[in-house]
């Protein structure tokens, strides 16, 4: 016969069992209910990689018409140009050609100045005392500075 300590005992299995799975239900339908969230948000996420991909697409077509558009536009400016150097090629080749030519010459002359040795000058400063150069200002910077028109005819703006 089965006694009473048997059919306690299970009992005591059966409830432990019920109550697995009562948990391992409830994790169930956690899990589900998770599932859906992320399929959702998949189904979310690939619609909007599908439109980035049309907007991606769009603007690449957009671009590509762009450049061809840059293109032709430089293709015509290069025609201009060349439609222009064509009519003017006489008169402004043979300016371009004086010009170059005058450009060698002053390029060869500044070169044999700066090739001819420098002579020393003397120094006509009067020697002052050492008080009387004390009571004296010292230069402005601007008076040491080179002038304008001492560097190789640039100008200084500022």
């Amino acid at each position: 016969m089965i006694s009473l300590d048997q059919v306690l005992l299970l009992q005591k299995k059966v409830e432990t069992a019920v109550e697995k799975i009562r948990t391992l239900n409830t994790k169930v339908l956690q899990l589900q209910s998770e599932n859906d969230a992320l399929r959702s948000k998949c189904s979310e996420l690939q619609n909007s990689l599908a439109d980035k991909s049309g907007l991606v697409s769009s603007l690449e077509a957009e671009q590509n018409q762009i450049e061809e558009t840059i293109r032709k536009a430089l293709d015509q400016l290069d025609d201009v140009e060349n439609a222009v150097l064509d009519s003017e090629s006489g008169p402004a080749l043979e300016t371009e050609q004086a010009g170059q030519a005058d450009f060698n010459f002053t390029e060869t002359k500044d070169q044999a100045v700066q090739s001819e040795p420098q002579q020393k000058t003397a120094d006509t400063t009067p020697i002052q005392p050492a008080e009387e150069q004390k009571d004296k200002a010292p230069e402005t910077p601007a008076a040491t500075e080179p002038q304008s028109s001492d560097i190789n005819g640039q100008f200084d703006i500022f």
